[in-house]
């Protein structure tokens, strides 16, 4: 083993010494004008290394071979070199991942942008399907991605930059596999490919967003997330995004990106479906000192947080208006819908039952536009409700099944004999704290 070991080592010093000679006559006929034979030189020598198994010394000549292609500026021969070196005999991959390393800081300095697409073709052939560079593949698809787009081929510059899975990769660095990851979503909102644009979406780690250093990712994220979802009209969704973009430290910061935050927050929990989570968030930043700064929400929060009717329209309508969200016509309409949802959980909070001309004047709608509001409110599980017609009632209360009405007569039974027993030891008590007087 140790004379193995050390014939090893000796040829791997006479490759070198080989080497050190060969480079600077192959430069100087290069120099010359001769790169073929100047190539010519060295490729016999990058033969010796690869079957000597000589990993580095390969790597060493690849690239060296491609330096004097570049610095003769011979694009042509520069790609068939690298398919070249690439595809020879049982070549090593320190060698290949080399030669693709070298290779690669030549494509941005390539002025001509149909050669530099040649380029990164010639490179990303030569990485596909080899794991060892699946980083350089990811980051030449990306280049490739940017010319098309720059080039107005949108299609092209998302279909080509979806090839790539990188939150497979396990050698890519946590924020450049983010930033990878957020171009694809990018792209696909330009293409209003919606329903990519989620799956990819769930690819992002939020964990990772979370991360200090990641603020500028995690803004560009939700902001992306909230055109994914004001698509789909989905205002809890739309909620949360803006309640992730209220937690980046960078937005407390900035003026102007608070107030637009804090007051998207309030509209979209206005405009969400009312339930626990909804409640409870509502007096959470009702608590919230940033709000203050906001009189006009801070006043629309504490409406909802209020059992009373809220007016309908709302006093200071006009400025609600001016938000770029209630200013589209359909989230108006579902703040409409919401208010009276909300009125209706409040009537139905004092009354168990009322007329129903009566609980369409506290609405302030018509009788129809009454019925339609109550029964979507129903449909929601929001309240029960049951509407006699003839008689023209709304009863509120639930009909008890008589389990229910036999268990609450037992628990009254119950309680009343607890006060007659309590009652009973509490006139024994007097009469014998009489007979001690007496």
């Amino acid at each position: 083993m140790a004379e193995e070991s050390k014939t090893s080592k000796e040829l791997q010093a006479e490759l070198a010494a080989a080497f050190s000679t060969l480079l600077p006559e192959a430069q100087a006929i290069a120099q010359t004008g001769r790169l073929e034979d100047a190539i010519q030189v060295l490729l016999p020598h990058e033969k010796k290394t690869r079957l000597a198994g000589d990993a580095f010394a390969t790597a060493q000549v690849c690239v060296e071979i491609i330096k004097l292609i570049w610095a003769a500026k011979d694009l042509a021969a520069l790609n068939a070199y690298i398919l070249i070196l690439s595809k020879r005999r049982a070549q090593l991959k320190h060698a290949q991942s080399q030669l693709v390393i070298e290779a690669m800081k030549y494509v941005d300095a390539i002025p001509d942008k149909e050669e530099r697409i040649k380029l990164i073709t010639t490179l990303r052939t030569v990485t596909d399907g080899k794991i060892y560079v699946e980083v350089e593949r990811a980051r030449l698809t990306l280049a490739l991605s940017r010319i098309y787009e720059a080039d107005g081929k949108l299609k092209e510059a998302s279909e080509t930059l979806q090839e790539v899975a990188v939150e497979t990769f396990g050698s890519m660095d946590k924020r450049e596999k983010a930033e990878f990851l957020l171009e694809q979503v990018r792209l696909c909102h330009t293409q209003h490919d919606f329903v990519k644009m989620q799956i990819i979406a769930n690819k992002v780690s939020k964990k990772v967003l979370d991360e200090a250093g990641f603020e500028d990712l995690k803004l560009k994220f939700y902001r992306l997330l909230i055109e994914l979802h004001s698509n789909s009209k989905d205002a809890g969704a739309l909620r949360k995004d803006f309640q992730a973009i209220y937690t980046i430290p960078n937005v407390l910061t900035d003026r102007g990106l608070l107030e637009n935050t804090l007051s998207s927050i309030v509209v979209f929990l206005a405009l969400s479906a009312y339930g626990n989570e909804v409640s409870d968030l509502l007096h959470r930043i009702n608590a919230d000192k940033n709000l203050d700064t906001l009189p006009i929400f801070k006043r629309l929060v504490v409406f909802l947080t209020t059992k009373e009717i809220i007016p309908w329209p709302l006093p200071e309508e006009p400025v609600y208006q001016t938000h770029p969200v209630l200013a589209q016509p359909f989230w108006f309409a579902l703040l409409h819908k919401r208010v009276v949802q909300h009125n209706i959980r409040v009537i139905a909070g004092y009354y168990s039952r009322l007329r129903f001309a009566r609980f369409s004047a506290l609405l302030s709608l018509p009788a129809e536009a009454a019925e339609l509001f109550l029964s979507e409110t129903v449909s929601e599980k929001m309240v029960y409700a049951k509407i006699d017609r003839p008689a023209g009632i709304v009863s509120f209360e639930k009909p008890k099944l008589p389990s229910e009405v036999l268990a609450e007569w037992s628990g009254d039974i119950s309680q009343l004999l607890g006060l007659v027993e309590t009652t009973c030891q509490l006139i024994n008590k007097e009469n014998m704290l009489h007979k001690i007087v007496a």
